[in-house]
Formats: C-alpha cells, sequence, structure tokens
C-alpha cells in the first residue's frame, strides 16, 4: 500500500524535476543564443518607407543573386589556427 508520505514525496519529486528542467532551458537560452535568433531574415519582399514620413509600402523582391564559385584563401602559414 502507498502511503501519504510517499505520494507527497514523489509529488515534489515531480515539481522539483519540472523547475530544475524549466531553469536549465532559460539559462540555455539567456546564455547561448544570440539577440536575433528568432528574427526572420528571409522575408519575400522588402519594406521601405516613401521618405516623407508616410506610411510602409512593399516593393517588388530584387533580383535573384547566385554563387557562381568561392575563392577560399589559404592561411598564413605564421597564423595561429593554420593547419
Amino acid at each position: 500500500m502507498v502511503s501519504n508520505m510517499d505520494i507527497r514525496l514523489t509529488r515534489h519529486l515531480v515539481v522539483t524535476v519540472l523547475l530544475a528542467a524549466t531553469a536549465v532551458v532559460v539559462a540555455w537560452q539567456v546564455l547561448f543564443t544570440g539577440p536575433g535568433m528568432g528574427d526572420n531574415r528571409y522575408t519575400p519582399v522588402q519594406v521601405s518607407t516613401t521618405g516623407n514620413g508616410g506610411p510602409a509600402m512593399q516593393t517588388q523582391p530584387g533580383p535573384v543573386t547566385r554563387v557562381v564559385s568561392i575563392q577560399q584563401d589559404p592561411l598564413q602559414s605564421g597564423a595561429p589556427n593554420a593547419q
């Protein structure tokens, strides 16, 4: 038979684990994420102002840019992280 003391102990243990997990998640968010991690950088259209204090207006998306090649320069021989 489960006693009243065992039920209370189990309840306290569960609450303590949940609070500790919440504290770890909050600390991780504060310490290891940058200020712009939740920002959406890939909006389908650009928003610009009219320049005269009017409301913002949407403009057409810019031209598509294609990467043709990537140039990789080797590190100098005295560089601290050279391989």
